[in-house]
């Protein structure tokens, strides 16, 4: 989305990101919440902190700081978001749906060779989903990190990578409903 698109629905993003951090005690948190989820929203190849600071014109430490170490839930925002879709959705069906996403790097959690989309064979990552369907649209509600058979099996490896010991290997329908 271009920057003018994010300005233009800059009052309704206000609205949703009151709601979506409205638990947090400080408004600094709030403020730095609101500039996160814009950033998110904007065009840009990259969505890491450093490249979004830059796109808005916000702190690089400061923005990084709420990402990282604030003490922000993101399971809570996932709740008020998940929320907010389906009062605006008003879904008559639920979808689930896996997102393979090609890497690069043979430390990232979950990666192996397999079908990802049009690039046939690659080393990917994979996300599933959780998706809100009606008329009005669909929106992604809940996402968690599929993880292979073959690294559920290397507690060594999933240690090296941050997977936490109690993360094991589920279907992908098992991991949507999980």
């Amino acid at each position: 989305m271009e920057r003018q698109a994010v300005e233009e629905l800059n009052a309704d993003l206000a609205e949703f990101t009151d709601d979506v951090f409205a638990y947090l005690a400080y408004a600094g948190q709030r403020g730095y919440g609101r500039q996160y989820l814009r950033g998110l929203m904007l065009d840009g190849r990259r969505k890491s902190v450093e490249p979004m600071a830059e796109r808005l014109g916000a702190p690089r430490q400061n923005l990084g700081h709420f990402v990282a170490q604030s003490t922000w839930d993101y399971r809570e925002v996932m709740r008020r978001v998940a929320a907010c879709a389906h009062r605006v959705l008003r879904p008559s069906a639920w979808l689930i749906d896996d997102h393979p996403s090609v890497r690069y790097g043979h430390g990232t959690a979950g990666a192996i060779v397999q079908h990802c989309g049009e690039r046939d064979q690659h080393f990917c990552q994979v996300a599933v989903s959780v998706h809100a369907v009606s008329r009005r649209g669909s929106s992604p509600l809940h996402w968690r990190l599929f993880l292979p058979q073959s690294w559920a099996e290397d507690r060594a490896r999933c240690a090296k990578v941050g997977v936490p010991p109690q993360i094991a290997h589920r279907t992908s329908h098992q991991t949507a409903v999980w």
